[in-house]
């Protein structure tokens, strides 16, 4: 008889509500027995699942980061697996994800967190935009299935993570409300330890709808990484988390030549064209009906045009706490 892990799933909650309780009847599907479910809220919710234990932060206001400290105290598990309250498990999660910590070298192991099928238009639509590899770069790998890696840096609403070697980084220790993972991420790293992504450990992230919930939550992605360009340059000082803010920058300066310069309109304008096309192609790739596509496009033209902005204001920051 094969002996697993023992697994403590722990969620932060922020808000009760009929999606939540939905996605949290999913976790009845999971193939894999030896699991706990630790749901860490501010305030008491009546939660009736069987096997689901509620942990109190007795505090009036937490983060993620920290509702996700306060469990550790509580959980059994020698394992670790944090999960958003907008996303819920594929049911082979726990079962493809342990057999990797049978490596002693493996701190944590984490996978994508795909847009659910059930998700609205709108939804499907901010999905499309992160799986774009236009609209995410190299870290598509986050929200599409992509091929088996080590990685340095990681989502929380899909990470597994050894319970020991989060005790003995000090846990999240972070107010951090967006980028959290990062500071926790870099400090296994530094370890000496592996984190493992494996496209077949899958969680199911429910997306926000295009497009103000959508750009507003990638503002706070930009700002905090600006943010973290100072504080954890290790992993976030790249070339790559600078492009959105570069492309912004070049786009305007050539808006403002085209317009005192009237030969340069034409290169402008089919600079905006070939943008345009390359976007919709992207995120056609990724989704195929045309309504979500078209939406997308537009959204990810939105995602550049406001991370840049939020990086921008990241970098100019002294202090950034929540």
């Amino acid at each position: 008889m094969t002996v697993t892990p023992r697994v403590s799933i722990i969620i932060p909650l922020h808000i009760l509500n009929a999606r939540f309780r939905a996605d949290l009847a999913r976790y009845k599907s999971l193939a894999y027995d030896n699991y706990e479910i630790l749901i860490v809220s501010d305030s008491p919710a009546t939660i009736d699942t069987p096997g689901v234990k509620q942990v109190l932060t007795g505090r009036k206001k937490t983060g993620p980061a920290e509702k996700r400290d306060i469990a550790l105290s509580h959980c059994t598990g020698e394992i670790c697996a944090f999960i958003d309250d907008d996303a819920y498990p594929d049911p082979l999660w726990l079962k493809n994800a342990a057999p990797h910590f049978d490596r002693s070298d493996v701190a944590a192991v984490c996978g994508p967190g795909l847009t659910p099928p059930e998700d609205r238009l709108l939804a499907r639509a901010g999905g499309a935009v992160y799986e774009a590899r236009l609209g995410s770069g190299p870290n598509v790998r986050r929200f599409r299935r992509a091929p088996s890696c080590e990685i340095d840096d990681a989502p929380a609403f899909n990470l597994l993570i050894r319970k020991a070697v989060l005790e003995g980084i000090g846990g999240f220790a972070s107010t951090f409300y967006g980028g959290e993972d990062t500071k926790v991420c870099l400090a296994i790293v530094q370890t000496g330890r592996k984190i493992l992504y494996d496209p077949d450990v899958i969680v199911y992230h429910h997306r926000r709808p295009l497009l103000l919930s959508h750009v507003r939550q990638i503002f706070n992605v930009g700002l905090h990484r600006g943010y973290f360009v100072k504080r954890f340059p290790a992993t976030s000082r790249r070339f790559v988390y600078f492009l959105p803010l570069s492309g912004f920058v070049f786009a305007a300066a050539g808006a403002m030549t085209a317009a005192i310069v009237p030969g340069m309109r034409p290169l402008v304008t089919t600079g905006v064209a070939g943008w345009t096309l390359a976007a919709l192609i992207s995120a056609w790739l990724v989704n195929p009906n045309p309504f979500v596509a078209v939406l997308a496009s537009v959204g990810i033209t939105a995602t550049h045009v406001t991370y840049a902005i939020g990086f921008a204001r990241g970098l100019l920051l002294r202090d950034l706490e929540r």
